[in-house]
């Protein structure tokens, strides 16, 4: 029996599939570059052979000569065949001759090569072929359906504007090289797949989260269905000295390019709202719109109203959002028994169409128009109402890495979480202080100290024991000569994988069981920490099989304890446990008390910068924009672009096959990689739009390359878990 879960990620298509979008006649751009280079050498010899004749001609008298000679200036150096055979009947102007017709012949040359190029730019895209394929269809199905619809990106009969035909070919091409160079989590654009001795092929369809939160959120602001549905109200948070200091809350915003809710977390000091939690029966995490209104009954200052709009009383998303049948009821009962048919359809991934559908949408936009300053209707229309991943499970080899290898990868890309270690020995010293309070109240009052500049990081960087040996995930490749390139490094916890839980054999989830103890130090039931599961297209937490504490609300009901060496630890309804987090948003990237939560529960945190180094020797990194191509005034053709871009990759030593990346600024988020080839005439076409656009990318190249997988091999990417201390049996 294995130790671990081992887990490969594939693309759909042979990765050297890819080479079909290449053109050999492109193979010439250097050839053009070098014959230009010569003819530039070349003309230089014949400038100086003509002044050096001229001299001699002029000492010498030899007027006719030397008439020819002076007409040969600046343009007229390349001259016709008829001057050349002028010339030629002079035997003292052989040598210039010569060199002329050698000049003659290259520029014949080149500029029959360069019309060929042009040729190759009018072509038709040669991505048909990966169309034909019916499990990318189906994915496209699946992801795109205005896409799929409209042909898979085929010429329409009326052509379009240059804009849409560039627009089509785009959308094509990010498909295909995302199915073929990538290895893609969703549909079948990729496969993941762990390794047990049970195989077995799982097809996931999940109903879009964002969707069904964005649903709720509306049917809350509709006086006349939001009765029907149950609600959390904000947790009352106290200081040290039991004094409340108010509702914890979190504001919603809705990211205008990427469909996601993100949170913006603030205490409401006051007191009308207040009481009312107070008022509230002790325990209840839950209420019906029914306690709702007593709540507000006695109270004339505040009303429902006010309670959903300022986020205090809010959906209870976990509940509908991860019970299907509770959620589908609820639809037929707001909505009749034709949205619940759509929704049962979708979930199933047997929906014609994966869109919302224009009433959904329509209901919404209608709803939330004052709650989301952003274009609803136009957001919506992009979204599938549904999700679809393939996960299998099958024996395979997997690479070996050797011992001692993993424990140098654990010393070099792990260190101490030295806010996280900082922030636990301040609450453990001051225990005494937070002895009443539980988690969340902690939590919000070591945020307020960090505010008010109460404490300082500095003074708590002493050592501590941490509650979790070091262990990571690591994401690797192999080249040909087995060098491991590192493309990602995540927390062992169970970040990334824990959401394809839900397929895992009885076997795999023993082992994930398992996993997720033995990264502790102590003894304690491991529980997972569920947060944000309302802001994303999918959910990717709570899905495995631990215990779970949702925030806020139970960390209302978690204190802290110390160990018998005085270590800081976490009690949960009179047990000691262990908190683990398992989304796929990495922990650093949390903000405000929930970056704090994170901190705590991390001990350990990836050197990032570390990875970027360590892969340098396989993927250097170039910085391309426009200006470095010195295009002047007049727009060149695509050929003429292909020849800028190839001078300056040869100048720079820049691979010709590449990954682009664009580089943006803030808190905007990272673009991803695109496969494009200076010997594709899609890809030129496409890299020319998005530099015009006035892009900056990052360019590496494509490291392992097609050899490493040899031919028809796919692209493939391995994942496994290192923990200290353990003996790893692949």
């Amino acid at each position: 029996m294995q130790a671990e879960i081992l887990f490969k990620r594939e693309s759909l298509f042979p990765f050297d599939k890819i080479e079909l979008l290449k053109s050999e006649k492109l193979g010439s751009l250097r050839s053009i570059i070098h014959t230009e280079n010569e003819l530039s050498e070349l003309r230089r010899t014949i400038e100086e052979q003509i002044k050096f004749a001229k001299q001699r001609l002029y000492a010498e008298g030899r007027q006719a000569e030397l008439k020819l000679l002076m007409r040969l200036k600046g343009g007229k150096l390349l001259v016709n065949e008829k001057k050349r055979s002028d010339l030629r009947q002079y035997p003292a102007l052989q040598d210039t001759v010569a060199l002329l017709d050698e000049y003659a012949l290259k520029a014949e040359a080149l500029v029959s090569l360069r019309r060929e190029i042009e040729e190759e730019f009018r072509r038709p895209d040669p991505m048909d072929t990966f169309f034909e394929n019916e499990f990318f269809r189906e994915a496209l199905k699946y992801t795109n359906a205005d896409f799929y619809e409209q042909g898979l990106g085929k010429k329409s009969k009326n052509g379009g504007s240059e804009r849409t035909k560039r627009s089509r070919l785009e959308t094509r091409y990010n498909y295909v090289q995302r199915a073929t160079v990538k290895t893609s989590p969703l549909s079948h654009f990729g496969v993941t797949t762990y390794r047990d001795a049970k195989s077995a092929e799982v097809a996931k369809y999940g109903l879009n989260t964002l969707i069904k939160t964005l649903l709720l959120q509306a049917v809350s602001m509709d006086e006349n269905r939001r009765h029907r549905l149950t609600y959390t109200f904000s947790p009352i948070v106290r200081d040290a000295d039991d004094r409340v200091i108010g509702l914890y809350f979190e504001k919603q915003m809705l990211h205008r390019d990427f469909g996601w809710l993100l949170k913006q977390e603030d205490i409401l000091h006051q007191k009308v709202y207040v009481a009312l939690n107070e008022n509230m029966q002790e325990g209840s995490a839950q209420l019906s719109y029914a306690e709702l209104e007593r709540l507000v009954g006695e109270e004339k200052r505040i009303d429902i109203d006010s309670l959903i709009a300022n986020n205090i009383a809010v959906p209870a998303y976990g509940l509908y959002l991860n019970d299907d049948a509770l959620f589908l009821g609820l639809v037929e009962e707001l909505f009749g028994t034709s949205w619940r048919d759509r929704f049962q359809s979708a979930a199933s991934g047997t929906l014609k169409r994966n869109d919302p559908g224009s009433e959904l949408i329509g209901y919404i936009a209608d709803k939330l128009a004052s709650k989301y300053p952003v274009d609803l209707p136009a957001m919506l229309n992009k979204m599938p109402l549904f999700y679809h991943n393939v996960i299998r499970r099958e024996d395979f080899d997997f690479p070996v890495i050797p011992a001692d290898r993993q424990k140098k990868l654990l010393s070099e890309f792990l260190s101490v979480n030295e806010q996280g270690r900082s922030i636990r020995n301040y609450i453990q010293t001051h225990h005494a202080r937070f002895a009443g309070s539980n988690l969340l109240e902690i939590i919000c009052m070591v945020k307020q100290d960090l505010l008010d500049r109460s404490f300082d990081h500095t003074a708590y960087q002493y050592p501590s024991v941490p509650d979790q040996k070091k262990n990571m995930l690591l994401f690797f490749q192999l080249d040909q000569a087995s060098n491991l390139v590192l493309n990602n490094i995540a927390s062992g916890s169970g970040h990334l994988i824990a959401r394809d839980a839900d397929a895992f054999s009885p076997e795999l989830a023993e082992q994930y069981r398992n996993h997720c103890r033995r990264i502790f130090t102590r003894p304690y039931p491991v529980y997972e920490v569920v947060i944000d599961e309302e802001i994303s297209n999918k959910i990717d937490v709570g899905k495995s099989n631990l215990p779970q504490v949702k925030w806020p609300a139970d960390f209302a009901r978690i204190r802290t304890a110390l160990t018998e060496d005085g270590e800081l630890c976490f009690e949960y309804r009179g047990e000691r446990v262990n908190l683990t987090y398992q989304g796929t948003v990495p922990f650093h990237l949390f903000q405000g008390a929930k970056r704090i939560l994170m901190d705590l529960i991390h001990p350990w945190k990836v050197e990032y910068a570390k990875i970027k180094s360590y892969n340098v020797p396989f993927r250097p990194e170039y910085e391309l924009k426009l200006d470095q191509l010195e295009i002047g005034e007049e727009r060149p053709s695509d050929a003429a672009f292909a020849e800028k871009l190839t001078r300056l990759f040869e100048q720079g030593g820049y691979p010709f096959d590449f990954f682009i990346k664009e580089k943006k600024e803030g808190f905007a988020l990272p673009g991803k990689p695109v496969w494009m080839s200076l010997h594709s005439p899609v890809s030129i076409k496409l890299l020319r739009k998005m530099l015009e656009e006035g892009k900056t990318f990052g360019v590496t190249g494509v490291f392992p390359n097609a050899q490493a997988y040899g031919e028809n091999g796919r692209c493939v990417e391995y994942g496994q878990f290192i923990v200290e201390g353990d003996e790893h049996v692949v």
